[in-house]
């Protein structure tokens, strides 16, 4: 009897535990309509559709897993990987920290292509995605006519495009990260013209790819109304920073290289100095001052430009100054209207750069684009300042002189400022000096079984640095064999990277690198 009662409460917590399992992860369905709201953690196991006049919102702190490599309805553009396809609206709003909303793959070890991305093609109602990271994905945001709004989003991890702007898209892209993503971090065909500030373009193969009639806004050194003002980091990136591929000039201006030389920069520009029948990337001027994004690990946040007041006459009354965008101009002299064709480019022999056969993944024509549906701050106040009057003699019969005490207030020290350590790894873009450095490199062995074969391909491996330089940790984000992988991780082990640091401090940072298996 007594055994017979144990059993069954063996049979409950069993019973238990199932249900608190699946009330904890949902199954998303196939198709939304109406208003729907997500929260929590949702399985997708097939291509989902948010539907035409349809608004799907996802609460602060989701996250939404992708079964990889596999579509149970077998449908859409790729029947082998799970579409996020939305005709409707797409509201993510998250928060920064453990409030953001996650779109990742379901694999106990994911790889980039997972799951093929996140399709916005609404053309009329804006979607936003806020606070965000996504990532394993073929193309991690793909705005097809669309122009939804990007904004503090972190896109890694993907294999052709962070973000894909297609067929006139004009989204708004803030504060993100594109990072890691195997082909390029944001690319722009069939007439898109995104904006894009106060980004970090990094560790991708090519940061920025322009294609055919399209015109990425990446920065104006005067912006007018709704132009970009630039401050991104475009930087680090494997084979070209930006490669423009359109007969369009692309304005680049007011955004941060790792460094400050011309040439530096041009180096990894690919565009009319290169190929004559395409556009200039004007990049001058750079931008020379301290960005929101290197704030963003201070602590506490300072800022970054001190209005200038004007200091009054003691007989002036008290002013009031308006602390706007013409308070916060730099003290620098503005430029005449820059140009940098007259920047001599350093010409770069094939054996110094590899120029890329790039052409758009789509392969779509011309004949899509034409055929696209067109439906005060603060106040400040100048207080004149005031010199206290001596205080009057009393003269006493002695005819001795003395003095009223007047206690003079010090003025307030302005206090130091405060740097914590950050406990997460910061990225290379955000370092001193803004780029890794080894005190070890080693090549890995190339597999014999593969040189047999002829077989080539590569391994991308994302890299924790510790505080010291060593390799903390390391994630395999895309590989093309696993000999591949063995032969890069043996040789990772063996890095020895000079220790990093933020603001003079030590810090731990991630980086990726990339192992090419050639023959040749």
């Amino acid at each position: 009897m007594y055994g017979g009662g144990v059993m069954k409460q063996i049979i409950v917590l069993v019973w238990l535990s199932l249900c608190s399992i699946l009330f904890a992860q949902q199954i998303a369905p196939d198709r939304i309509t109406g208003e729907v709201q997500w929260s929590g953690e949702i399985l997708v196991r097939s291509d989902i559709t948010v539907a035409r006049g349809a608004t799907l919102y996802i609460a602060p702190g989701t996250r939404i897993k992708f079964e990889a490599n596999q579509d149970r309805s077998k449908s859409g553009k790729d029947r082998e990987h799970i579409e996020f396809i939305v005709l409707g609206t797409l509201i993510a709003d998250g928060l920064p920290g453990e409030g953001k909303i996650i779109f990742t793959s379901a694999a106990e070890e994911p790889r980039m292509y997972d799951w093929y991305g996140i399709v916005i093609k609404n053309l009329k109602d804006k979607s936003l995605l806020k606070n965000c990271v996504i990532e394993y994905a073929y193309k991690g945001i793909t705005c097809y006519g669309s122009s939804p709004e990007i904004i503090s989003c972190e896109i890694r991890y993907n294999q052709y495009a962070g973000i894909s702007c297609e067929v006139r898209s004009n989204a708004r892209i803030q504060n993100n990260t594109l990072i890691g993503n195997d082909f390029a971090g944001l690319v722009c065909e069939l007439g898109s013209n995104p904006v894009v500030e106060n980004s970090i373009i990094t560790q991708n193969l090519n940061g920025v790819i322009i294609f055919d009639r399209s015109a990425p806004d990446l920065g104006h050194a005067n912006p007018g109304e709704n132009q970009s003002f630039g401050e991104n980091f475009i930087l680090n990136n494997f084979e070209s920073n930006i490669y423009n591929h359109s007969s369009n000039d692309i304005y680049a201006q007011n955004n941060l290289w790792n460094t400050t030389q011309s040439s530096e920069i041009t180096a990894m520009l690919i565009d009319q100095e290169d190929n004559r029948s395409k556009g200039k990337i004007i990049f001058l001027p750079v931008f020379r001052g301290e960005t929101t994004l290197q704030a963003r690990v201070k602590e506490p946040a300072q800022p970054l430009i001190q209005p200038v007041v004007q200091q009054q006459s003691p007989s002036s009354p008290p002013e009031t100054i308006a602390a706007g965008p013409a308070a916060q101009q730099s003290t620098t002299p503005p430029q005449s209207k820059p140009d940098n064709t007259s920047q001599p480019k350093t010409a770069l022999t094939s054996t110094e750069r590899k120029r890329p056969n790039i052409q758009p993944e789509t392969g779509q024509s011309e004949a899509l684009l034409a055929s696209a549906d067109n439906e005060g701050g603060a106040v400040l106040t100048s207080i004149p300042e005031q010199t206290p009057a001596p205080p009057p003699a009393v003269v006493q019969p002695e005819t001795l002189v003395v003095y009223r005490e007047v206690v003079v207030e010090k003025p307030a020290e302005k206090p130091a400022e405060v740097f914590t350590v950050p406990d997460e790894p910061i990225i290379e873009a955000l370092l001193d000096g803004g780029r890794r450095k080894y005190f070890k490199r080693v090549k890995p062995e190339y597999p014999p079984i593969y040189l047999k074969t002829k077989f080539e391909g590569k391994v991308l491996l994302q890299v924790i640095v510790g505080l010291e330089g060593q390799v903390e940790s390391f994630e395999v984000l895309r590989s093309d064999g696993e000999f591949f992988t063995r032969a890069a991780v043996r040789a990772v082990k063996k890095f020895r990277y000079v220790p990093g640091t933020f603001k003079g401090q030590p810090v731990k940072y991630k980086i990726i690198e990339p192992f090419y298996f050639r023959l040749n």
